[in-house]
């Protein structure tokens, strides 16, 4: 008994409380994530803020009492306390929130997409679209509207749950407005570096039961680098990279420069939540592996070459079979395209650089127009989003309110 109060006390201390008694609120935000973007709809005083990471004593005292555990438990005992007109979260991958509206029918619950969906995991066959597949099956999952980047995950998503779909693109693309014309770079790279060293890292990537070593599975970003370094000083043009962290993870600023070796180009640190977008939006040609802001802004019209061999690169044997992280997912799309290939190497690399610094702005716009409204939407000002939360009975930011 004793063993299992002090291991009881270590989990507990492992939290900072909430002391706040949670008071009735219009919106419930489930994680804390997103309330920055949320406050550009609504007032931040009509949210209330239900963070696991932060547990609530009067949530836990209400979840003890009608003895209900984990995660579920806990918010159900929070959306009870706030009474709210709209539960929303942009963790739009936690399974726990879709069984949250059975309990709760008049209350309505809305997920927003926040980043490319496949089955990525660091555990064997524990990946999103494995986890949505095996729970669909034993548990009723629901919602009442999930907001997606494009109409083929909302297809996706309508397998596993019961909800309607709205296509809104990213809000944050959508939000992002960009003046100056003048092009900084010609070519610039958009890292996806995690938060650790990719040389030391152990553990491996999985896709279902497949996986591949979590150093192969970033060997790409360094290749890519070192093909953009070499291209560019045969063309000279000026090449940067724009980092995926902060200024104080030096890690990969290191692992971009050992890729450059003697070749120059500029690497630029986030410095804040859209300096990325600052910096490609200053670019002439942006190239990405498979990151979700290549997409938002092939979305915008830019010219983005998606380099999507990742799986390829890592293992040639698995790339038949994971198609996860080939450009267009969860579309079934050619293996390259005039602007991507999932099957890489230097020649495509230099066949896609070639064709979109010469193509013309129209033929462009021809060759993207069949893509973005089903894997990335472009809806300036959000008004499809906007639209949404005054048909769910929310007053917007701006003072319009729901004749709900």
């Amino acid at each position: 008994m004793l063993i299992k109060i002090l291991r009881l006390s270590n989990y507990l201390l492992r939290f900072k409380f909430s002391f706040r008694y949670p008071t009735n609120k219009a919106v419930l935000l489930v994680h804390k994530e997103g309330l920055e973007l949320l406050a550009h709809f609504v007032e931040s005083t009509s949210i209330s803020v239900a963070n696991p990471e932060r547990p609530n004593v009067f949530v836990l005292l209400r979840m003890l009492f009608h003895k209900k555990k984990g995660l579920v438990g806990y918010l159900n005992a929070y959306i009870s306390l706030v009474n709210p007109k709209v539960v929303l979260t942009f963790i739009d991958n936690d399974i726990s929130f879709y069984r949250l509206k059975e309990g709760f029918p008049k209350v309505a619950f809305v997920s927003v997409q926040n980043g490319l969906r496949n089955d990525f995991a660091r555990a064997d066959n524990f990946g999103f679209l494995s986890q949505l597949d095996a729970v669909s099956k034993d548990e009723r999952l629901s919602a009442t509207t999930i907001c997606t980047f494009g109409d083929a995950t909302g297809e996706q998503y309508s397998k596993y749950i019961k909800a309607k779909t709205s296509t809104i693109g990213s809000l944050k693309n959508n939000l992002y407005e960009h003046h100056s014309k003048e092009k900084q770079f010609d070519i610039t790279f958009i890292s996806q570096h995690p938060p650790s060293s990719i040389e030391t890292e152990p553990g491996r990537v999985y896709f279902g039961h497949s996986s591949v070593s979590f150093k192969s599975y970033y060997r790409i970003e360094f290749e890519v680098v070192k093909f953009l370094g070499e291209y560019c000083q045969q063309h000279n043009l000026r090449l940067a990279v724009s980092g995926k962290r902060e200024n104080r993870f030096g890690t990969e600023r290191d692992f971009f420069l050992g890729a450059l070796g003697p070749n120059p180009a500029v690497f630029i640190p986030r410095d804040s939540n859209f300096s990325t977008y600052d910096t490609l939006s200053a670019t002439g040609v942006i190239v990405t592996i498979d990151s979700t802001v290549g997409y938002e802004f092939l979305s915008r019209g830019q010219r983005v070459a998606f380099f999507s061999s990742r799986i390829n690169s890592a293992n040639s044997n698995l790339a038949s079979t994971i198609r996860d992280t080939n450009f267009g997912f969860p579309l079934q799309l050619e293996d390259h395209g005039p602007f991507w290939s999932n099957i890489g190497g230097a020649p495509e690399y230099e066949r896609i650089l070639d064709h979109l610094r010469a193509v013309a702005d129209e033929e462009w716009a021809t060759e993207i127009a069949p893509y973005n409204e089903s894997l990335m939407a472009y809806q300036p000002g959000n008004p499809v989003f906007k639209k949404l939360l005054l048909e769910l009975g929310l007053t917007l930011i701006d003072g319009v309110k729901s004749d709900a």
